[in-house]
């Protein structure tokens, strides 16, 4: 853009202002002191080539914030980008919620559960009925022998803790959740502190709102040719999206202790306002138990199968789990000791109805033991 709007200077602006003198030709020798003395300043040139890279920088910005970029500046507008309340195709409630139910159908002596996550709690291949909130509902409910438990779908694609944070404090309490579910991916690590810098603006951040577009490019343009360092100073995180199993836990602790934070914030307002449990549920992703799943996945060549860091994150997490007010489960045994596969789509991550049937089955047994459901057990009504 700052060579176009040079050329148009020179060519079209330039000449205006500082016209040549009668009887010269460019291939003439230059003009005389007395002749250049007439002319308009420089500085007028300057002047002019900077207001046209303004104009011609906000028409980029402009036009791509309306066609070629407007999916991926989606985010970088609305961080939260929750879904549509009352959408059929994806079956919400008012509250833009994945479930049947309005907060107001489901009784005060019912057992309600919020269960967040991502994509793979959401269930983007499997319906709303077939997404392991749904399948969880329908074993807790016969392995308690009621059918007043109510386990509502609060995930969406692309969520992280943060995210389901902010969620839970906005419609949370209509719910009257007892407990609240947190299925925690190896993608929120990075997906939060991106998050928090959007929500924030902080940093280079501060213009978000201005110039959008330029930043997403120049994102895209650091993460491919700058350095570790340099990105995580401009951009205030790892560029590599899934960092935590690519390194070993000494390098990235500082970088995974502010989710752990966050998580930590959820439990407060559940324990504090909501009166609720919470438990964090950490889903392994394929590569951390198998080498044969999902091989042509669009994320295949982010992290290396079954690599020498793989699991580094689990053992953050029975090491914070220590000391950590709320429940931290791991389904990374269920899916180690699983006969079932595939448990992920050949060209996609997430779960099969096969993979989400195993999760449901590990998540209602942790929730039986662990005695999660409180005060349901044969209180049996009519739907």
């Amino acid at each position: 853009m700052l060579f176009v709007s040079w050329r148009f200077n020179c060519l079209l602006i330039r000449p205006l202002l500082d016209p040549a003198p009668p009887g010269y030709s460019s291939v003439m020798s230059p003009a005389s002191p007395s002749v250049l003395k007439k002319r308009v300043p420089r500085r007028v040139g300057c002047l002019v080539m900077l207001v046209l890279f303004a104009g011609i920088w906000a028409v980029f910005e402009i036009q791509a914030q309306r066609t070629v970029l407007a999916k991926p500046l989606a985010v970088y507008r609305d961080p939260d980008h929750r879904l549509q309340p009352l959408d059929p195709g994806v079956g919400t409630n008012s509250d833009g919620l994945r479930c049947r139910l309005e907060a107001d159908e489901i009784a005060d002596s019912d057992f309600s559960v919020l269960f967040f996550g991502d994509s793979f709690v959401f269930g983007p291949n499997v319906g709303r009925e077939g997404a392991l909130p749904r399948l969880f509902e329908r074993g807790l409910r016969e392995a308690m022998e009621t059918n007043r438990i109510h386990v509502v779908n609060a995930a969406w694609p692309s969520a992280s803790p943060l995210l389901a944070l902010r969620l839970l404090r906005d419609v949370g309490a209509r719910y009257r959740p007892d407990l609240v579910l947190y299925g925690f991916d190896m993608s929120d690590f990075r997906d939060d502190l991106m998050y928090r810098n959007l929500i924030e603006k902080k940093g280079i951040y501060r213009m978000i709102d201005l110039m959008p577009a330029s930043l997403w490019l120049a994102g895209r343009g650091a993460k491919a040719i700058a350095p570790d360092r340099l990105y995580r100073t401009v951009f205030r995180m790892p560029k590599d999206r899934f960092f935590a199993v690519n390194r070993p836990l000494d390098e990235t602790r500082g970088d995974l202790m502010p989710v752990w934070q966050t998580l930590v914030e959820i439990n407060s307002l559940c324990g504090d306002e909501l009166n609720a449990d919470f438990h964090v549920i950490v889903q392994p992703r394929n590569f951390q138990y198998s080498d044969r799943e999902s091989p042509f996945s669009w994320e295949r060549g982010d992290y290396r199968n079954l690599g020498p860091s793989v699991l580094e994150p689990f053992l953050f997490f029975n090491q914070q789990a220590g000391e950590a007010p709320f429940g931290v489960h791991s389904l990374l045994s269920a899916f180690e000791e699983t006969d079932v596969f595939p448990t992920c789509y050949a060209g996609d991550p997430h779960w099969t109805p096969a993979g989400t049937q195993v999760a449901a089955d590990a998540l209602v047994e942790m929730a039986v033991r662990g005695g999660w459901v409180k005060g349901s057990k044969g209180q049996r009504v009519e739907e």
